[in-house]
Order: C-alpha cells, then sequence, then structure tokens
C-alpha cells in the first residue's frame, strides 16, 4: 500500500458496474487476497464478495467477506502512509440514492456505449431485475451485465427500483448517516454504530469503537512470563502429531503476529499457533516491556506508563534517558581445564542490556547458562553438541549460535535475574577464552561486589591493514596506509569498535605512479560483419574510444595499462565508428505462393499457385534459375457415387447454414440447396480482387464443370470448417453424418470404380 511505485490500479471504466472492480483491485492493493485462494472463504464467492477470484457482486448483493476483514486488520496498522489526510477533499454531497440523477436509458449508455437505450422489444414484469439495454438500429438484440439498475432509478410513476424490486420509496429507504451510541465499561469499553446505524449508503461513525486504560501499573513479580503462563495451561490438554508436550513461549518473527498465541515444544522445538488471541495487557514483545495487547492489536505505551507516548529507555534502561548514566563493561576471560564437568566463568548481574560473550577461537567445550535465582540450568544442560536456537527464559530471549563449534550467546535483556556463564568440559588440559560486553546503570554497578575484569587496553591493537589506491594514474600520486583493529590473542582482525579507545597511529603516505602521462590518443576495434548481404540497408560498426598508457606502479615491471578518458582530451577528429556496406543490388530469386485447394472434393484433381521473380526491375528474364512449376496434381479421397435425391431437413434452406456445405457429411444431408449455392456461385463469379501480393503474375480460374449426372463427383472443394452450429439439432445430424461418411468411405470407393465400368458398358 505505501510502496512510491505500486500503490495503484488501473480499471477500465466500463459502466456504473465498474465500481465493484475498482473496489476488488483497491482491496489486493490493502492485502486483501481473493476469497477460496489460500483461505477458508469459497463459500462466500457466490453469495457475491467483493473479493471473489471473478466478480459477481452487484448493486443488490456485494459484500465484503470475513477473510477480507481479517487480511485488511492484519495489515492496516502497517499503513503508516495512511495517518494522515494529504488534501482536503471538498467533493459535492451525494443524492439520497444515486439512481435519482440517471435514468435507465442514461445507465445503458454508461455501460454499453453510445446509441444505446432501454430494450422495449419484450416486455418483462419486473424491471428492476436486470437492466437490458439494445442499440437503436437493432431494437431485438438485447444485452445485459446481469446487474439491477441504480437504486433510486424511476421505474414507474411514483415508483423507483431498490434493491432489484420496483416500489415505492419510504424514508427509511434513504441514506442515513450514523451516530454513536452509548459507552459500555469502564477499564475497557466499546460503543456500537447504532444510534442511528448507517443505512442506504450514510457515513459510518468517526472515531474509535473501543477504549481502554491501563490499570495495575505496578511491577510484576520477578520471575514471572505472563505469555509463558498461557502455553502452560495448554500442557493436559493440547496435543500435537498425536502426544502432549511441554508448551514454553514462543516470539513470533513478524512483529503483527505477536498477539496471537504462539507456542514452542520443549520435547521436539515444534512451533504451534494455538488459534486465539493473547490476554489482553500481555507485552507485545520480550524487547518492549511497556507495550501491551489490546483485542489482538499491539498498542503502543512510552516507558512513562502513558498510552502513546513517545518516552523511551536508553540503552541501560533509563526513562527518557541520555545514555549518560550508562557503563559499557568489556572484560575477557581465560580459564584452563582440569576435570570434566562444568567449570565457572564469570557471572553477569541482573539489570544488565545487550549482553555478547564470543568465544575467541574453535574448541571442544560447550558455553551453558545458569539462573542464580532458581538454579535452573536453562542452556545447554546436556553433554551432546547443541544446535543454534533462540529460547525464552522467565521474560528474556536468549540466541544462541555455535558456528563450526565456535560458539556466541547474545541478549538485548534486560536481565531479570543474574545469570552464570560456564563451560561443559569435554576435553582436560585445555583453555577457555570468550570475551563479554554489556552495558549496566552507575547506579547498579556501584553497589555490585564483583571481581570481573575490565577491558585491558592492550588486549587490541591497531594494525595495517592495506594501502589506499593510487590517487592519481599516472604523473605522481599519493598512497596511504589504512589500518584495522586487530585482536592479540589469535590474530584476527575484529570491529573498530573494539579499538575505540586506543590511539590510532597517523597515516604513513608514499608516492605511487610517478611515470610521466601520455597524450590521450583514439583506439579502434575491428569491424564488425555487414548487418546484410546485400541491398541499401547494410551497416558496420566498430568501437572507438579515448585511451590513456598508464602503469601499475611498479617501476621494476614497468607494466603499461590502458584507461578509457574523456573524448574531448584526444585532440583528433573521432575516427568513424558506423560506415555503410554491401550497397549492391540484390541478385533475382523465384518467390512461389501457396497451393490452390484441390479442384475436386473426391477423385483426381489439380492445384495451382502462382510464381513470381523478385528483382529489382520486376523482371522475369533476371532470374537465372529455372521457373518453379505452378500445376500439379492432386488426389482427393475416392468418390461414394451416390445420388441426390433432396435435401433431408428443412433446416437445409437457411441461408446462414450454407457455409456448411464443405462438410461432405453436410453436403450429403443438404445435397439439393448445396448444389443450388454452387451453381449459382458458378453463374455469377465474384469480382473480388485476388488478394495474394504477387501482382506481376496474372491468373485465371478453371472453368468449373457442371454435369447433371456428376453433381456428387466434381465439387469445388473448401477448407474445412471446424465451427460448430448452436443449433443442437443440426450440429447432432452433422455428427452423425460425419461418424457415418468416415465409415463408408472406404466401400464408396470400391463401388465408384463399378459403376463407372458398367457405365461405359
Amino acid at each position: 500500500m505505501c510502496h512510491l511505485h505500486r500503490s495503484c490500479v488501473l480499471v477500465i471504466e466500463d459502466g456504473f458496474s465498474s465500481a465493484f472492480v475498482a473496489a476488488h483491485e483497491t482491496g489486493h492493493v490493502l492485502g486483501m487476497e481473493h476469497d477460496g485462494e489460500a483461505n477458508d472463504c469459497e463459500d462466500d464467492v457466490e453469495l457475491g464478495s467483493i473479493m471473489s477470484p471473478r466478480v459477481q457482486a452487484t448493486f443488490h448483493r456485494y459484500h465484503w467477506s470475513r477473510c477480507s476483514w481479517r487480511e485488511l486488520h492484519q495489515y492496516l496498522q502497517t499503513y503508516d502512509c495512511l495517518r494522515d489526510d494529504p488534501f482536503n477533499h471538498d467533493w459535492p454531497a451525494l443524492p439520497q440514492l444515486p439512481g435519482f440523477q440517471y435514468s435507465m436509458d442514461q445507465q445503458c449508455r454508461f455501460d454499453f456505449g453510445p446509441g444505446y437505450s432501454l430494450c422495449t422489444a419484450y416486455t418483462t414484469l419486473e424491471p428492476c431485475k436486470q437492466l437490458w439495454c439494445s442499440a437503436y438500429n437493432n431494437p431485438f438484440y438485447c444485452k445485459t451485465k446481469k446487474g439491477p439498475p441504480l437504486d433510486g432509478t424511476k421505474c414507474g410513476p411514483g415508483r423507483h427500483c431498490f434493491k432489484g424490486y420496483c416500489m415505492r420509496l419510504t424514508p427509511d429507504m434513504l441514506r442515513q448517516d450514523g451516530g454513536w451510541g452509548t459507552w459500555s465499561g469502564v477499564r475497557f469499553r466499546t460503543r456500537r454504530c447504532d444510534n442511528p446505524a448507517p443505512a442506504n449508503g450514510g457515513r459510518t461513525c468517526f472515531g474509535n469503537s473501543y477504549e481502554f486504560q491501563l490499570c495495575s501499573q505496578e511491577e510484576c513479580p520477578p520471575l514471572t512470563d505472563f505469555r509463558e503462563d498461557q502455553c502452560k495451561v495448554w500442557n493436559p490438554f493440547f496435543e500435537h502429531e498425536g502426544m502432549k508436550h511441554h508448551w514454553l513461549p514462543y516470539q513470533h518473527p513478524d512483529p503483527d503476529e505477536r498477539c496471537s498465541l504462539f507456542c514452542q515444544s520443549k520435547e521436539t522445538a515444534a512451533v504451534v499457533s494455538m488459534n486465539r488471541m493473547v490476554h489482553d495487557g500481555t507485552p507485545c514483545s520480550y524487547s518492549d516491556a511497556h507495550s501491551v495487547c489490546v483485542r489482538g492489536e499491539c498498542e503502543h505505551v512510552g516507558c512513562d506508563g502513558q498510552i502513546a507516548s513517545d518516552q523511551q529507555v536508553d540503552r541501560c534502561g533509563v526513562c527518557g534517558g541520555d545514555n549518560s548514566s550508562c557503563k559499557i563493561i568489556k572484560g575477557n576471560f581465560t580459564r584452563s581445564t582440569k576435570k570434566a564437568g562444568y567449570l565457572k566463568i564469570l557471572e553477569i548481574p541482573k539489570g544488565a542490556r545487550h549482553l555478547l560473550i564470543q568465544e575467541f577461537r574453535e574448541t571442544p567445550h560447550i558455553l551453558a547458562m545458569k539462573n542464580q535465582e532458581t538454579g535452573h540450568l536453562f542452556l545447554n544442560d546436556e553433554d551432546e553438541l547443541p544446535d543454534s536456537r533462540v529460547l525464552i527464559e522467565k521474560g528474556v530471549v536468549w540466541e544462541y549460535i555455535n558456528n563450526e563449534e565456535q560458539e556466541s550467546i547474545q541478549t538485548t535483556g534486560p536481565l531479570k535475574y543474574g545469570v552464570l556463564l560456564m563451560v561443559s568440559v569435554l576435553m582436560r588440559e585445555s583453555n577457555v577464552t570468550v570475551s563479554y560486553t554489556y552495558i549496566i546503570q552507575d547506579r547498579l554497578w556501584s553497589s555490585l561486589e564483583s571481581n570481573l575484569l575490565q577491558e585491558d587496553a592492550i588486549f587490541y591493537e591497531w594494525a595495517l591493514k592495506k594501502w589506499s589506491h593510487c590517487s592519481k594514474p599516472c604523473g605522481g600520486g599519493k598512497q596511504y596506509t589504512r589500518f584495522g583493529c586487530r585482536r592479540k590473542a589469535d590474530g584476527k582482525m575484529v570491529h573498530r569498535m573494539f579499538c575505540s579507545n586506543i590511539n590510532k597511529p597517523r597515516a604513513i603516505s608514499r608516492n605511487c605512479n610517478s611515470n610521466t602521462c601520455s597524450s590521450p590518443r583514439w583506439v579502434t576495434g575491428e569491424w564488425e560483419d555487414c548487418s546484410a548481404s546485400c541491398g541499401q540497408t547494410g551497416w558496420r560498426r566498430r568501437w572507438v574510444s579515448c585511451q590513456q598508457v598508464t602503469s601499475t606502479g611498479q617501476e621494476e615491471k614497468e607494466k603499461k595499462q590502458q584507461r578509457s578518458v574523456h573524448s574531448k582530451l584526444c585532440g583528433e577528429d573521432r575516427p568513424e565508428g558506423k560506415q555503410t556496406c554491401n550497397r549492391f543490388p540484390c541478385p533475382a530469386a523465384w518467390r512461389a505462393g501457396p497451393w490452390t485447394p484441390c479442384s475436386v472434393s473426391c477423385g483426381n484433381g489439380t492445384q495451382e499457385r502462382q510464381v513470381a521473380c523478385s528483382s529489382p526491375e520486376g523482371l522475369v528474364q533476371n532470374c537465372s534459375e529455372p521457373r518453379p512449376i505452378t500445376n500439379r496434381s492432386c488426389l482427393a479421397p475416392p468418390c461414394s457415387g451416390q445420388r441426390c435425391r433432396g435435401d433431408r431437413s428443412v433446416f437445409c434452406r437457411m441461408e446462414v447454414l450454407s457455409r456448411y456445405c464443405s462438410i461432405p457429411g453436410y453436403r450429403q444431408m443438404c445435397c439439393k440447396s448445396c448444389n443450388e449455392i454452387n451453381s449459382s456461385n458458378s453463374s455469377n463469379p465474384s469480382n473480388s480482387s485476388n488478394p495474394d501480393n504477387f501482382s506481376n503474375v496474372s491468373t485465371t480460374n478453371p472453368p468449373t464443370t457442371n454435369i447433371r449426372g456428376q453433381q456428387n463427383h466434381f465439387v469445388p472443394r473448401m477448407p474445412p470448417f471446424r465451427e460448430r452450429t448452436q443449433n443442437k439439432r443440426i450440429q447432432q445430424l452433422l455428427n452423425e453424418r460425419r461418424r457415418k461418411d468416415l465409415l463408408r468411405r472406404s466401400d464408396g470407393s470400391r463401388e465408384g470404380r463399378t459403376d463407372r465400368k458398367q457405365g461405359r458398358l
């Protein structure tokens, strides 16, 4: 919706019913899907839902489905571009009913174009059911878009169309604007737009349908998680894949889904939706302890406890703070492993935020975390090598990453309990070195009695990383050193923030590319092949560029390179990059047209085609190749030898069916009518011009021989038609004749030859 180049639709205006197409496409822009596709609203399609895959809504039968409502509310809160009104819409007030302004004739012109009006050729008992229209030059051909006239259209003296019926209007049918009813409840209250309810296109109520106030804002007891309690309730009831589970809280990665209850199995790590919203007042996210879910939507609450407040905590948790009271604790810890089991490394205090713990190098040991207040070893309490995962422990989200046995643990906090970092020792006589960093308030740090080591300034150092590129390609330039932050423990380059407290060395410069710059010159490539072999359209091209020779800066080798520079630096005229080629007349060649259909529909016949010599002068003698043939024999299916004894159907006399005479089965059934049509065509030849492009070749049509006794043997063959007639009886007869014709074709050819022999005798 809020994408600059995608938040638009293109709808062709095709009458008043186009409003439903515009509403349908606008629904897509707002995030709605087709009803019945990827949702469970296929039953709304036949009821005229606007988001149906094929829009079938009409003015007396349309609605938004429950899936459209759900999908709109799912994405509506993310459309920030809709939060302001960018213009003042001083639109004129709409009439009480839209049909008051448009007659049925005007609506026909909107639907089908100029020249259309209400169809009066056929009387209808209910003119408001469907709007039928016809053109002035064809009043008996009526069309409809299967929709009724607009509500309010006049359909008789004192009567108007309303919801598909012609009736007298009453006050309750006219437009009515909505008004709010009384509020209900106190802490959480709702109201309905029913005082009165909007009707017949009236405006709905402005404002929210519910209000809420925060209550019991005291901090919850420590080590409680409201979302975790809601998942635990389902342990004895909810089964997944045929078994019961211990359900743990799960925070959905999509912020729009965090007010829906998702739980994760402790046994299989499967994430399952419980198909319900979380309780009102549940925090939306573990990273935001103030915003809460209300009726399935996340309502923003500031750190001062006020709804829609902009107050936020700083990096160490001070509401409205400026990070001035934050203390960054960094350090590293190295311990030697002398015995198997869990080895304590360091303690992280309650209230710490933005905690990051990393191993320096790959080790066979496993990092583990323990809740100091409950004594629960909540991370990696098993000896096997764990996988990377995200888990929630008493309202705190922890992310554990195991990348090729090099582990890291991080959380944004804040920690609601002190934790103890431990190492599960799998190999004796080895060292474990970890780095840690977190942020905490000064007042919390000063009250702690901790022996955690502060960051050693010499643990990281600035080191030469590379030389910069030379400032000039020739004529003498400068290069400067680029420094990076390096960890002394393993010599690995790390982020420069680790060296932020160490003075960075001054950059060292050196000369480079001291060779003299050469004068730019034009460089050309090879000519490409000509685009044509003859005629007047041939061109060929080549690459042209202004180049300057430079060196790599290595004087002992003096490697030369070329680089492209602006064409203005090359003083000479630019060589041409395009020229004509192969501009001579093309040799003449014969061109042959398509073969005509066989001259007979059965037996032996001939075919013809047009042949022309294509040359600039258009003369035949310029073609050196022999002239292709223009006539050839053709063999049609054997003749059946049956005589015409008249038409077998009364429909044969219909002129509209005469085009089916080319079909053998139809011709046998309607032989008399088809022969009369052929006789009239042969006596009145068409004067239409030959559509063939070979204008310099004269052709004549062969004479048509019409012998009374051989009418069925010599019929001009027409291209086969595969069309279907809309008359079911005619189509049935055609299909039956076509099947019989295929069965008699082989026997008919043999009988035909016998008849011809007897005729000669």
